[in-house]
């Protein structure tokens, strides 16, 4: 009994430190997550205003009153994106990669046909492995203006912080697992000393409710003796044995955990024989 109580003191004590850590970690997660969402939107929302520009004068201008305290003019140039241009006949007239490297022209053209193939104005499309975000606007000559920005560095504090979160986790909840089965003795040690003080108490009042028993049992085979059986002394015999038998179980029930666990084994009865 006392195992499976310092078992399930540890069960719950774990479990509810997973509960907490997994709330720290995606309340943190979750907030990064969705200030990179915003960035990413607001940085989207200022190339499709400017042509697929962050440089400009007028640019960085927007980005300051968009963007507020966050706004960082250095920063701006951390970003990669590109851009493209759609005319009505469906031809790419106007490609801008001149802020990345790693996709050339005949690409960006081919990733420009694919978003207006969705017909959404906003998504993430992958190219080479490479989560894009892209915004796709109507301009007033009849072309489509869609600019793309790389999102992985954008969200690569998010990933830094959850994978540091869980590997942090794993850290503190395997010591406080180690520290959590030294102490969980310490810990229930009250428990064990009531339930100890228990079988005494049960144990010691048993052997001394059986003295009283005793004389009673002893009084009235004397009165048998000298008066002859009747109805009162066989109903005190017959209550004296019923006392004793659950005074019997009682200290049965109290010793129950000293008896050693039965060791079942089977047995080919065919080769026994």
């Amino acid at each position: 009994m006392i195992q499976r109580l310092r078992n399930k003191f540890i069960a719950i004590s774990t479990a509810a430190l997973v509960i907490v850590l997994i709330t720290i970690i995606g309340s943190m997660v979750s907030v990064s997550s969705i200030h990179a969402h915003r960035e990413t939107n607001d940085i989207l929302t200022l190339l499709s205003q400017h042509n697929g520009q962050l440089s400009t004068k007028n640019a960085n201008e927007a980005a300051k009153k968009r963007l507020g305290s966050r706004f960082n003019r250095e920063e701006l140039f951390q970003y990669r994106y590109f851009s493209a241009n759609i005319s009505k006949d469906g031809k790419s007239n106007k490609i801008d990669n001149s802020h990345i490297l790693t996709v050339s022209p005949d690409a960006i053209a081919d990733l420009a046909k694919t978003v207006q193939q969705r017909e959404r104005t906003r998504g993430i499309i992958r190219y080479q492995g490479t989560s894009y975000a892209y915004k796709m606007v109507k301009k007033k000559n009849g072309q489509i203006g869609i600019v793309f920005l790389d999102q992985s560095m954008i969200f690569k504090n998010t990933h830094d912080l959850m994978l540091s979160g869980i590997v942090l986790g794993i850290i503190s909840l395997i010591l406080f697992e180690f520290v959590l089965i030294m102490s969980s003795k310490r810990a229930i040690k009250p428990v064990i000393e009531a339930e100890k003080r228990q079988k005494e108490f049960i144990t010691n009042a048993g052997h001394e409710l059986k003295t009283p028993l005793s004389i009673i049992s002893a009084n009235t085979e004397l009165e048998e003796m000298m008066n002859g059986e009747s109805e009162w002394t066989q109903s005190n015999k017959q209550q004296v044995q019923r006392l004793t038998h659950l005074i019997n179980l009682m200290i049965s029930l109290a010793k129950l955990d000293e008896r050693p666990e039965l060791q079942l084994q089977e047995i080919d009865l065919a080769t026994e024989v």
